[in-house]
């Protein structure tokens, strides 16, 4: 069961998305940014990962390692994970099966996806996997991926922790898990149903995910949390816009006291209420870096 808790927590919010750009256009490309602050000596460096990538294109800058170990804490989205049985209850339902809240067509999509992915009849499904949350039902596609794949958030955790530096998390797993769990039924149906019937295999998604995010393409990497309606708001407001606002006020209060290495998925970078412009509007002065990653 280890790997499938290694998935919610790694490829928890890969497709997460920002709109609204109201940045220099030019800038969209830019994943390391530099923090300064006109009423405070302290520096900070915010860097945007795609949490997972295979292994041979894993690629950590000279510059963003330097920043690191010079840094005096590490701000990363989740605390580290030290209570495997906690996770996996998190992922779990607590009544029922996650296929009670489908219509029989929509059970009947899910079996042969199921059978097609895993090669697992509806029982042994059932059996299994039946009690996951939509949530980790949407990853389990990547399951196959975790071999060969590198992790940013722990290579990145790592090298502090070598220079006896912090790691602070914005949030817990279990918060983290409490934003889907709020979802109406009916979004979480959406989201079962668009793992279900993607038209991409998750193998070419990954690929195209992966060479987006070594271009530093933001725009296109963007579009893979595209979604339409309540669950396109749901996204924007309760996943992102939300998250990055509590996170700029604790990174608020922190950056009068610590010079700061910032480490979150790209996509919190960008839109109108992205990191990047919400550390703006309070008074900072953000830096683009140029760095190599291909």
């Amino acid at each position: 069961m280890k790997p499938i808790i290694s998935i919610f927590f790694t490829l928890l919010f890969t497709f997460l998305f920002a709109q609204g750009q109201e940045i220099d256009p030019n800038d969209l490309h830019n994943l390391f940014w530099k923090i300064e602050h006109p009423d405070s000596k302290k520096v900070g460096y915010l860097y945007g990962t795609i949490h997972l990538i295979d292994k041979d294109k894993f690629v950590l800058p000279k510059e963003v390692k330097k920043r690191i170990s010079k840094a005096d804490v590490l701000c990363v989205e989740i605390e580290e994970l030290q209570d495997q049985e906690k996770a996996m209850e998190l992922s779990i339902m607590k009544e029922g099966h996650m296929t009670d809240i489908l219509s029989k067509v929509q059970r009947d999509s899910v079996y042969h996806y199921t059978k097609t992915e895993f090669g697992m009849d509806s029982a042994t499904y059932e059996k299994l996997m039946g009690k996951f949350k939509p949530l980790v039902f949407s990853q389990l596609a990547f399951a196959k991926l975790l071999t060969s794949t590198k992790s940013y958030d722990l290579t990145i955790s790592a090298l502090a922790k070598e220079n006896d530096i912090p790691v602070v998390g914005f949030e817990t797993l279990e918060e983290q898990m409490g934003f889907f769990d709020s979802m109406s039924d009916e979004l979480k149906v959406e989201l079962i149903m668009q793992t279900v019937c993607k038209n991409d295999s998750s193998e070419q998604e990954w690929e195209k995910m992966q060479n987006h995010y070594l271009d530093q393409n933001l725009p296109e990497l963007l579009k893979f949390g595209e979604f339409k309606g309540e669950m396109s708001t749901f996204m924007n407001t309760t996943i992102s816009e939300n998250r990055n606002v509590t996170w700029v006020t604790k990174l608020d209060q922190e950056f009068d006291k610590n010079d700061l290495f910032i480490a979150v998925g790209a996509a919190h970078l960008q839109g109108d209420k992205g990191l990047v412009n919400l550390l703006m509007s309070k008074g900072y002065v953000l830096t683009p870096i140029s760095i190599q990653l291909n």
